[in-house]
């Protein structure tokens, strides 16, 4: 079994950033080789990535299910995106969502 550093997510950290974060702490350079380095800390090497994604991937490193994942993820961007359409609307807008300023 392939021991590996297994970080918590930041709070505003998309899924994308996760796994960069978890191939630097781990000193891994290349996505292939980080997808079957997690894999096989999971026990399932040699596992095809259609049947295990580099989300369900992510998902056991953040200890997580996979729906509570992508929705963390999903809720992030969309507070964020929101916060971003304020901005550029200028003094007028009002915020959008919650935390926003």
């Amino acid at each position: 079994m392939n021991m590996l550093v297994q970080p918590s997510p930041l709070p505003e950290e998309l899924d994308r950033g996760y796994l960069g974060r978890i191939m630097r702490i781990n000193g891994y350079r290349r996505l292939k080789e980080m997808t079957e380095a997690m894999a096989a800390h999971f026990g399932r090497e040699g596992t095809s990535r259609r049947e295990l994604t580099v989300h369900a991937l992510l998902s056991r490193m953040a200890a997580m299910s996979e729906v509570q994942f992508a929705q963390r993820c999903r809720r992030q961007f969309k507070i964020d995106h929101l916060c971003q359409l304020n901005f550029d609307q200028g003094s007028k807008a009002g915020c959008l969502a919650p935390g926003c300023g």
